[in-house]
This record gives structure tokens, sequence and C-alpha cells, in this order.
């Protein structure tokens, strides 16, 4: 089968859908994005992409702080929700109930996982967006969402975006194991 060629786009399966809160003039302000994951695990270094104009840009640049929360299925309306609206015209800070980690950077209560970061870079390639480099000061969750001592997907149920068809997906069947599947190929 032939491929075909799309161009340069930003194709990319599975984006994570994750909700970045910060304070901005003081006020906990939350917006989803799908350009977000972690670039290392020693240490542990996140990357979030906010646009330059957006309201939460401005409160991660002067807070020096943001925090990675993971939407679970159920909230996938509030946090789309979250990126339709602006923080510059739309006080969002009742949406979901705050909590504060300990360098007092928002976290969503009803999330799975909150990853609290401290940036340590601010990559612009000139584009749109800005690339906010963070390293995890600490990271929370709760007992309900583990499995044998680990944080089990299938608990978490989190939510993936897929481009361009502008789409949210749950996590789907497990289909291998990382590290042992391929033990049988040869």
């Amino acid at each position: 089968m032939e491929k075909i060629r799309l161009g340069p786009k930003a194709h990319f399966y599975p984006k994570a859908a994750c909700l970045v809160c910060t304070d901005v003039d003081g006020t906990p302000n939350y917006i989803m994005v799908a350009l977000a994951g972690f670039i290392s695990k020693t240490p542990p270094l996140f990357f979030v992409g906010i646009g330059k104009g957006k309201h939460t840009n401005r409160g991660i640049q002067e807070s020096g702080t943001f925090s990675v929360n993971v939407p679970s299925e159920d909230m996938m309306a509030a946090a789309d929700y979250c990126g339709l609206a602006s923080g510059k015209d739309v006080d969002k800070s009742d949406v979901f109930e705050t909590f504060r980690g300990q360098l007092g950077t928002p976290m969503i209560k009803e999330s799975p996982l909150c990853i609290e970061c401290r940036v340590i870079d601010n990559l612009d390639y000139g584009g749109k967006v800005d690339i906010f480099v963070g390293e995890a000061v600490q990271v929370y969750s709760e007992e309900r969402y583990f499995t044998d001592g680990k944080l089990d997907a299938d608990k978490v149920r989190p939510i993936h975006y897929a481009s361009p068809e502008m789409e949210y997906y749950g996590v789907g069947k497990k289909v291998g194991k990382a590290k042992e599947s391929g033990k049988t190929y040869r």
C-alpha cells in the first residue's frame, strides 16, 4: 500500500489532554492543552505548550510555576470548557475544587493525577506558542487510582486528543506489556 503525503502537519497519536493550572493575578486559572508531556524521568521534566497571548501564559511567566492535571473521562466537558473560555473574560476558578501544592501552585482536586512544576526554561521558536519546561517538585494522586502500588490507567481513565479530527478519546484496551511483549518477537 502506498503512503499518502500529508504535508508538514502536527499529526501525532495520542496526545495527552491535560489541564494546566497557574495563578493569574492571584486567582487559579485552568486551560486545556494537548501540547504536553514529559521530557525526562531523571530529573522529572515536563513540558506544556501555551499560546503566547493566553492568560495562562502570562500567569506561568509571572509565577514561575504550573501544574499539569490529568483529567478523567468524567471531567471531559468541564476540561474542554477550560480550553474554550479565556481567563481574560471568564473567571474559571470555580470550575474545579482547587488545592495547593508545596510551591503554592493551584491544582485540581478532582484530577486523578496532578504534577506540580517549577519552570526551568521557556523555549521560544518564533511561533505562536511558548514551550514551558518544568521540573516536577511533587506528584499527587489518591490511593483509589492504584493497583498493586502502581497507577492504573483503567482507574485513572485519562482522555486523549486526536487531531485533526478534534475529538477526545478514552484509553483503549491493553494490548501488551512494555519491555516484555518484544521478547517474543524473535
